[in-house]
């Protein structure tokens, strides 16, 4: 960016100190409660469980949905919230299963499959800062079978979709 500050959206200075909240998007609010606690700081929306909380999909609820697996990983009002369109990306090549794939007509097995990459993905992007384990997402093949990565806008809303043609069929 050509102004680093032009995303900040909070900033504490402390006399040895300087901490900078950087919001690229710029999708939120922030509220500041002066003199209050966080115990007694109002809650405006009760969050579904993250990947890091509980890696499993709520099963009752994927199958009432007509999302695909990828926009279902997207879904931040249902759990597990807070995926990234990398994450998501990476879930699916793991778990072998076409991003655009609808969710509801997933296997138990293929469930299974998504439940452990998760889990598997997790891991991997909390071991490291660095995407060298990617798969599919900002690459040209894939790294499991060499094959050409595919990128592709489902829709024209959607954020674009990577996956590899012969692992995810």
């Amino acid at each position: 960016s050509k102004t680093p500050n032009a995303h900040c959206r909070f900033e504490l200075t402390t006399p040895n100190l300087k901490v900078q909240y950087i919001d690229t998007r710029c999708l939120s609010a922030m509220s500041i409660h002066l003199d209050t606690t966080i115990q007694d700081t109002p809650t405006y929306q009760s969050l579904p469980l993250d990947i890091s909380q509980n890696p499993m999909i709520d099963r009752h609820k994927a199958i009432h949905r007509s999302k695909s697996v990828k926009q279902f990983l997207l879904d931040q009002t249902i759990q597990p919230s807070g995926i990234g369109n990398y994450l998501a990306c990476e879930i699916c090549a793991a778990a072998a299963i076409h991003p655009n794939t609808p969710i509801k007509t997933l296997t138990t097995s293929a469930m299974n499959r998504l439940d452990d990459a998760m889990s598997y993905i997790h891991e991997l992007s909390m071991d490291s800062a660095y995407y060298h384990w990617f798969s599919v997402f900002n690459r040209t093949t894939c790294s499991r079978c060499n094959h050409p990565v595919t990128k592709e806008k489902f829709t024209p809303n959607q954020q674009t979709t990577h996956w590899c043609e012969s692992c995810q069929k």
